[in-house]
């Protein structure tokens, strides 16, 4: 499985991150039941695109710094923290970053 979209959903992340190692892509958007810690993402390092905008996700958004295959992240409405100027750096490939309505703090070209 590398592809997991899904809505209506109460979940923790960490469930999620234990069982699919090799997962690219994860939608679990528009939930405010869906919880944990943006810290589970250290165990799927092959993550290519993450959608997790209105939900009630936590933590600093340092775990990205190495995740090398990043292309797409959207956290906004959550409440993910920690300074976010390293994505002008670091995950060379993403593209796509949406941080608004966080706790983040920095600036970054990507950022805008």
């Amino acid at each position: 499985l590398n592809l997991l979209k899904v809505s209506n959903l109460v979940c923790d992340l960490d469930e999620f991150a234990g069982h699919f190692r090799n997962l690219a892509a994860l939608g679990l958007s528009n939930s405010f039941d869906i919880t944990g810690s943006i810290q589970s993402f250290r165990k799927t390092p092959l993550i290519e695109d993450l959608r997790l905008w209105s939900t009630s996700v936590v933590g600093d958004v340092e775990v990205f710094r190495e995740l090398h295959h990043l292309m797409g992240l959207n956290l906004h409405h959550t409440h993910v923290s920690g300074d976010a100027s390293f994505f002008e750096h670091c995950c060379k490939q993403l593209h796509e970053l949406h941080l608004w309505a966080t706790d983040t703090t920095g600036d970054s070209e990507k950022m805008r």
